[in-house]
């Protein structure tokens, strides 16, 4: 980017044939890290960043810190430091585990800032869980175990994070077909290269008795409440013919009396 509030730039050719812009040294860099990062790899990355691109700085600071950062200050800290205003319990203290593709961090932080004596790494992360479910998907439906990438697909399609585990595996136990059932239908890799999800015929079928009785239930408190109110109809319209019949006589007697007067 510019600084300055400029809008041209030149460049320079250096001898490895690269070409560095000369306004980047007015610019600064964030680079999001992970921890136990080797220190070759971090001073290679700091030779790129000033040698090849040119920034004239660079700020380091772990992906958890930035997670802890948003959970006990929010948004930001307002305009000083006397501003500042801790969320969430208040103590400034955040334990944030960040799970991966192949690992998981567990990194405690205190004011967004990492306590490095107890950052754990666990090999644990989304590849195990798809060969998890790799091998169970094998052995009870179909032999998936070479499919690594089409398990994979399924699994961030279908999975999810139950926050009532007990109470979802009771359930599961009681119905026969739960309201997460889904179909994964596998690519022929002629018409379609990924798998579609959709609802199971006995679930397609369920929603819609339910639609159908729902709609029904809505007819029977519409017809309900016409009835209510037709007596109260047919009641004020009686009182209103009378009222009118009652009228029709007054005017009739009237005319009547007015005869008498001519004659």
């Amino acid at each position: 980017g510019s600084g300055g509030g400029g809008s041209s730039s030149s460049t320079t050719t250096g001898g490895g044939g690269r070409a560095v812009a000369s306004l980047s040294s007015q610019c600064c860099a964030l680079i999001l890290t992970q921890p136990f990062t080797p220190s070759v790899v971090m001073e290679r990355v700091d030779e790129v960043l000033f040698s090849d691109l040119g920034f004239g700085g660079v700020g380091k600071r772990l992906v958890q810190c930035c997670a802890a950062w948003r959970y006990v200050w929010g948004d930001g800290c307002g305009g000083g430091e006397k501003e500042k205003k801790r969320l969430g319990d208040g103590t400034g203290c955040c334990l944030v585990v960040d799970s991966g593709f192949s690992m998981t961090h567990v990194v405690p932080t205190v004011d967004a800032m990492a306590v490095r004596s107890g950052i754990r790494r666990l090999n644990i992360g989304g590849k195990l869980l798809t060969n998890y479910l790799k091998e169970s998907i094998s052995y009870r439906q179909w032999n998936m175990m070479d499919e690594f990438f089409i398990v994979n697909e399924a699994k961030e399609k279908l999975c999810f994070l139950s926050t009532q585990f007990e109470k979802e595996m009771r359930n599961a136990a009681k119905e026969k077909y739960r309201w997460f059932d889904r179909e994964f239908v596998l690519p022929d890799f002629v018409d379609r290269f990924h798998g579609v999800v959709r609802l199971p015929q006995q679930l397609i079928m369920r929603n819609m008795m339910t639609q159908q009785a729902q709609t029904n239930n809505e007819h029977q408190k519409m017809k309900q409440q016409q009835q209510d109110t037709t007596p109260t109809q047919t009641n004020e319209h009686k009182k209103n013919t009378e009222n009118t019949n009652a009228d029709d006589d007054d005017d009739e007697n009237n005319n009547n009396n007015n005869n008498d007067d001519d004659d």
